[in-house]
């Protein structure tokens, strides 16, 4: 995955360094709590995974924290199968990480665990469930859509338990411009037994999220049309693109805010951290000049 496909909450898994983004920053609790911490973010898009294990008693910048004597093992308890995954250590200035290899094809609405096991028994673990595979569709389905004209975002499958984080991007001068809007404006409604969320907002609106007009820096009277710094007829493309995220249900522990102390989360029994799966895809839809 490219690291730009990362935001939002994602954001907090930087000093894991997964994809090799940056450098590991790793929170002072990690010596004072639990056996050992786990953290991960798992696409069920991708196959090739990496969970984060670290002994909380050896000091970060030890020459020591080379060494894990664990067995990490990942189980599908749907199927009642596990495997051992592999070490693979890198070295930041912070010290050394040990990143857990997993090569498994994720199903969706499913649990999974991970245990690990230290030289005398010791043993923390993490239950997570994948998030289901949403589906987006923007209506109107044809004709672009006009700058100030109202359309609707359904993001289909998703349960009460499961969360959408949503990016917008606009193609301009030749990039396209990326943002997290807070749909301050935006009519959000969620359809419990249809397993539907939608959203109703216009171009300009997202416009101006990600180009905020220069009088403001937001946009707060959402009974009368905003002016963006860059509309619709300024665009390089009429293509515009909608990127989500599928979360499963574990991220309710941690959105919408990371805890301070991050045993705060209880996400590991044991130890502490964070592991979740999630789902993530663009959609793109048309947009014209009134």
């Amino acid at each position: 995955m490219n690291c730009s496909h990362y935001f939002g909450l994602i954001a907090f898994f930087a000093f894991l360094s997964v994809q090799g983004c940056r450098d590991a920053r790793i929170d002072p609790y990690e010596d004072e709590i639990g056996i050992y911490s786990i953290y991960g973010a798992l696409n069920i898009n991708e196959t090739n995974h990496v969970i984060r294990v670290r002994d909380l008693s050896v000091v970060l910048n030890d020459s020591s924290s080379s060494n894990l004597d664990v067995s990490v093992v990942f189980h599908d308890l749907e199927t009642g199968t596990s495997q051992v995954l592999r070490d693979s250590v890198v070295q930041f200035p912070a010290g050394y990480t040990h990143n857990f290899l997993l090569n498994k094809e994720l199903k969706p609405r499913t649990t999974y665990q991970v245990t690990v096991e230290g030289p005398e028994g010791e043993t923390t673990s993490s239950t997570f469930t994948t998030p289901g595979i949403t589906r987006v569709v923007v209506f109107p389905l044809q004709p672009p859509v006009s700058c100030s004209r109202r359309f609707r975002i359904n993001f289909l499958n998703l349960l009460p338990s499961e969360i959408i984080r949503l990016e917008i991007g606009f193609n301009y001068k030749g990039s396209i411009h990326w943002f997290e809007p807070n749909l301050y404006c935006a009519e959000t409604t969620y359809e419990e037994s249809l397993q539907q969320l939608t959203v109703r907002t216009t171009p300009l609106f997202l416009l101006n999220e990600v180009f905020p007009s220069r009088e403001a820096a937001r946009w707060e009277n959402c009974s009368q049309l905003p002016s963006p710094s860059v509309t619709c007829a300024d665009l390089a493309s009429q293509v515009a693109y909608l990127r989500h995220l599928h979360l499963g249900p574990d991220w309710n522990k941690v959105y919408p805010n990371y805890p301070t102390n991050p045993s705060d989360i209880q996400a590991i029994t044991d130890g502490f951290g964070f592991l979740g799966a999630y789902y993530d895809d663009i959609t793109t839809y048309n947009v014209t000049a009134d």
